[in-house]
């Protein structure tokens, strides 16, 4: 478990913004590598052949930012590959989602809360999150009385993600109520465990203390974007979507991975994960913001500058609020994948760790004594992640005029290592599986979670047991799954499928394992866009894909009293930390990450 959640860590979109301590460059070599060119015919080439290399349909935003001996700037940027199922290719103009690189915005916009003197009543990083909003809570007493603004940044209120549990139409008061049901993982403080949840929570600090705010979105705009002159940044998705230059996501559909693992499959294009307009919605703290990488640049100069616009000279973020962000809050991991890496800490909406003495990060990396810049910015959905991190990796070793790692066999080699574990953890159902201990027509019907919301569970017809208990939404649900849900459901075993409209999934699945047990899973229904550009589909209108983002298959299993089915408990699927088990306990619901009560 430790290799993958430190391997997803690095290669992951989600944690993308990294400031990184380390001894400066030589002057001779610091001074040679800042004033020479990066984006060169050799690179160019380079970015093109990992692209092909990992069957990628989709395409790379670089831009890279190097201050020259006088104090001026080289600002290389530059697109490849392909934008948009049209066969739009990237530009310097293309939006992408920035996906977490959100976070430091959010970190940001409080520490321009804490800096502002007139404020009152007044803010620091320590202050208890239960100080500033009446609403907030947690499970557990001691995290909901001492949480504090630096608990929440760096991910150890001891709740592990939880990311199932919410709507892309959450409202705050919705999210705070509901927060105080999740169970957490381990104690408050014990551990770092990554939580979209909390940076949410955070983005509401502003509106609770400025009651005449508009929005959050608002409040970053008016005091980080335009004072920087960032006007290709922005939370309005649709509005950039309605322009034709938002990049969209290409994923990979019917790839027979046992074959190869990085097959191209059927390229699928995805439509926007995250529409919203010009304030936001409930993510736009933890994953909200749109980019162009003409103005990642911008935003790389200012990090480097300590907050400061580049153009200038203006201080925009003070610079103690960069350095807050900057220092380290949780340690991640005490140990390095690979011996080029140190240890990795976080601070506030960014990790911290070393590359080959140098600082380092994918997406969005800055090394402060050596004032250079790398972002590389991806639309690739299945292997963005790795992809950017090759390409930062091998830019870096060119920047900073080292012998050439070949990071992408040694990536690859991990992806599958990952891969070949994950599959190892999955146990085959039993040739002569046990049925549950009552019909199967008795475990359909509603269940509930106060945090979760509710499932209705729906029996994929195998014959007619069931079929007149069916209730009129299953019925709908089960005429849609032929064309919502193409080759997801294996009607040669037991199945139950509810609709679960989550902001990352549309539905939930119970495949029968034996006996009371049943293997979980989750699947986002798509259109099928631009078809003209993918492989032939006869006429089909969606495709299914099966989100795998848990170390370890989920499992649900009944709990019955009697004769009477009373709830569902599912481990596997909160989210936890590095190493971190299950809970334990007497029956079903003690032992559930996630419990869900039937409705009698």
């Amino acid at each position: 478990m430790f290799l993958r959640q430190v391997f997803v860590l690095l290669t992951s979109l989600g944690i993308c913004v990294v400031y990184a301590r380390q001894v400066p460059l030589n002057t001779t070599q610091a001074s040679h590598n800042r004033t020479r060119n990066v984006l060169t015919p050799k690179i160019d080439h380079f970015v093109e052949q990992i692209l092909n290399d990992w069957n990628s349909a989709a395409g790379v935003g670089l831009a890279v930012v190097q201050m020259n001996e006088d104090k001026t700037w080289n600002v290389e940027t530059k697109g490849y590959g392909t934008a948009k199922g049209d066969g739009s290719k990237v530009t310097e103009d293309t939006y992408f989602f920035i996906g977490s690189n959100s976070k430091l915005f959010d970190v940001f916009a409080i520490g321009l809360l804490i800096s502002n003197e007139s404020l009152f009543p007044r803010v620091s990083w320590d202050t208890q999150i239960a100080s500033v909003l009446p609403e907030w809570g947690l499970q557990d007493s001691i995290a909901s009385s001492e949480s504090t603004i630096l608990d929440l940044m760096g991910h150890r209120t001891g709740l592990p993600d939880h990311d199932l549990m919410y709507e892309s139409n959450t409202n705050m008061s919705d999210l705070l109520s509901r927060s105080k049901h999740l169970r957490p993982s381990v104690g408050f403080r014990r551990q770092f465990q990554y939580n979209n949840i909390m940076y949410t929570i955070l983005s509401y600090l502003p509106k609770a203390l400025i009651p005449s705010l508009s929005s959050y979105a608002g409040y970053v705009k008016d005091n980080i974007f335009i004072p920087l002159g960032m006007n290709q940044t922005t939370f309005d998705s649709s509005m950039i979507e309605k322009s034709g230059y938002l990049a969209q996501g290409f994923a990979r559909d019917k790839v027979n991975k046992t074959e190869d693992l990085f097959g191209k499959g059927t390229t699928r294009v995805l439509p926007s994960w995250n529409p919203s307009n010009e304030d936001g919605n409930m993510i736009s703290g933890a994953g909200g913001i749109l980019m162009t990488i003409r103005d990642a640049a911008t935003w790389l100069q200012t990090l480097l500058l300590f907050g400061k616009n580049p153009v200038n000279g203006n201080i925009i973020i003070p610079s103690d609020v960069v350095q807050k962000a900057a220092t380290g809050i949780s340690v991640v991991s005490g140990s390095a994948v690979w011996p080029e890496l140190s240890p990795v800490v976080y601070g506030g909406g960014q990790a911290m760790y070393s590359y080959r003495g140098h600082g380092f990060k994918s997406c969005i990396s800055r090394f402060p004594f050596d004032n250079v810049g790398v972002a590389v910015f991806t639309n690739d959905d299945s292997y963005g992640g790795s992809i950017a991190t090759i390409i930062t990796m091998r830019i870096l070793d060119e920047v900073f005029g080292l012998e050439v790692i070949d990071w992408n066999t040694r990536v690859k080699f991990i992806t599958s290592i990952l891969y070949e574990q994950r599959v190892s953890r999955m146990v085959p159902r039993p040739s002569e599986p046990q049925s549950p201990s009552v019909p199967m027509s008795t475990i359909m019907g509603t269940y509930k979670n106060p945090a979760y919301g509710t499932l209705e569970l729906c029996l994929v017809p195998q014959s007619v047991e069931g079929e007149g208990l069916q209730s009129d939404s299953c019925r709908v649900l089960l005429d849609e799954i032929p064309f919502r849900l193409p080759g997801a459901i294996n009607t040669r075993v037991p199945t139950f499928v509810a609709r679960w409209d989550k902001l990352w999934v549309s539905h939930f699945k119970l495949e029968h394992f034996s006996n009371n047990l049943f293997n979980a899973s989750v699947l986002t229904s798509y259109p099928i866009i631009d078809a003209s550009t993918e492989n032939p589909d006869d006429g089909q209108e969606y495709w299914a894909q099966v989100l795998s983002p848990f170390d370890t298959p989920p499992m649900a299993e009944i709990a019955i009293e009697g004769d009477i089915v009373v709830g569902l408990g599912i481990v596997g699927m909160w989210g936890a930390g590095q190493d971190v088990q299950s809970p334990r306990g007497n029956d079903i619901e003690e032992r559930a990450e996630i419990w869900f009560a039937k409705d009698t």
